[in-house]
C-alpha cells in the first residue's frame, strides 16, 4: 500500500469514528417520510402524463372525426361542352336541360373524345336543348359508365 491509499484509509477511518450511529426508529421514520414523499411525487408525475395523453387522445379523434374528405365538384360546377358543328343557340332562344343516359358511340360521333373500352356503353349526361329540339351542348354527370 502506498502512501496515497494508506491517506485515503486514514480519512475513511476519520470518517467513520465521527458519525453518529442512526437509531432503528431514526431509520424508519426518514425511509417512511422518503416512501410518502416519493409516492405523492409518482402520483403527480403519474396524473399529469394520464392529463397529456388524454388531451392528445381527444384531439386525434376530433382532427379523425372532423376531417371530411374532399367533395367531388358538383354537377352545377362543370361547363356544359358545345356540340361540335352545331349552330349556336340565339340570345332570345328558349332552353331545357334534360339528364338522359348518352350512348358512347353517339358522344364520338358527335365529335367528342371519349376514352373508354367498351363503346357500346352509355354515359350519364345533361343534355342541353334548343327550342327546336336539337342538342346543343352537354355535360357530363357522371364518368362511369352506366349498365344497360
Amino acid at each position: 500500500m502506498n502512501d496515497r491509499d494508506q491517506f485515503y484509509e486514514d480519512l475513511i477511518d476519520r470518517a467513520r469514528s465521527g458519525l453518529p450511529t442512526a437509531t432503528t426508529d431514526l431509520e424508519r421514520r426518514v425511509l417512511a417520510e422518503f416512501d410518502a414523499r416519493w409516492t405523492h411525487d409518482v402520483r403527480r408525475v403519474r396524473g399529469r402524463c394520464g392529463a397529456a395523453v388524454a388531451l392528445a387522445a381527444t384531439i386525434a379523434i376530433a382532427v379523425v372525426l372532423l376531417r371530411q374528405p374532399p367533395s367531388p365538384p358538383a354537377v352545377a360546377d362543370r361547363p356544359f361542352l358545345e356540340i361540335p358543328y352545331t349552330t349556336p343557340l340565339a340570345p332570345y332562344e328558349r332552353i331545357h336541360v334534360i339528364q338522359m343516359q348518352v350512348p358512347v358511340a353517339a358522344l364520338i360521333a358527335a365529335g367528342f373524345e371519349v376514352h373508354t373500352a367498351d363503346a357500346g356503353g352509355a354515359l350519364e349526361a345533361e343534355v342541353l336543348f334548343g327550342q327546336d329540339g336539337r342538342a346543343h351542348a352537354i355535360r357530363l354527370v357522371t364518368n362511369s359508365l352506366v349498365e344497360n
